[in-house]
């Protein structure tokens, strides 16, 4: 099964009828991450040890029976702007290059809540793109792997969805 043709309902519908686990898709998520993402630069940060839990807590409430929503299970990569208590959230800016979110975002709550699985904080443009000396430099890094230009604050989320 190719990870990257999957939709969510496709998803969702595959691990409710028992063709694959979260967690053997979690873990096929990171080993593609692992061998791609050294050439494309989507991820800043990984957040394995918590992913890996929270996938497995989706099996077990399927394995259970228990009601699942519709994103228990998914592996998500969350936009680097986005703050996931204890993940680091750069916005892409080397002057945030140290922050550590100390609490969810809205947003993440209600994932959370939903049982999605966080596979880490993915690239983003740069926040301060008038200030390239303050800014990590992501978009021209996999720019190649794409006839279109991959430019603007939403550039690098496409990319997840190639590696």
């Amino acid at each position: 099964m190719h990870l990257h043709n999957l939709t969510i309902k496709k998803f969702h519908k595959g691990l409710l009828n028992k063709e694959f686990s979260a967690l053997e898709m979690t873990q096929g998520f990171y080993n593609w991450i692992e061998k791609r993402d050294k050439e494309v630069g989507a991820y800043l940060s990984l957040n394995k040890d918590s992913a890996v839990k929270q996938a497995e807590a989706a099996d077990i409430k399927i394995a259970k029976g228990e009601p699942a929503g519709a994103l228990a299970g998914v592996p998500l990569a969350i936009k680097d702007n986005l703050l996931i208590e204890g993940l680091p959230a750069t916005a892409g800016s080397k002057i945030l290059k140290d922050y550590i979110a100390s609490y969810d975002a809205t947003v993440i709550k209600k994932l959370k809540s939903s049982g999605a699985v966080f596979l880490g904080t993915a690239s983003i443009s740069r926040i301060f793109d008038f200030l390239s000396m303050y800014s990590f430099e992501v978009s021209g890094k996999y720019t190649y792997l794409f006839t279109q230009s991959m430019r603007g604050s939403h550039s690098a989320s496409p990319m997840r969805s190639r590696i």
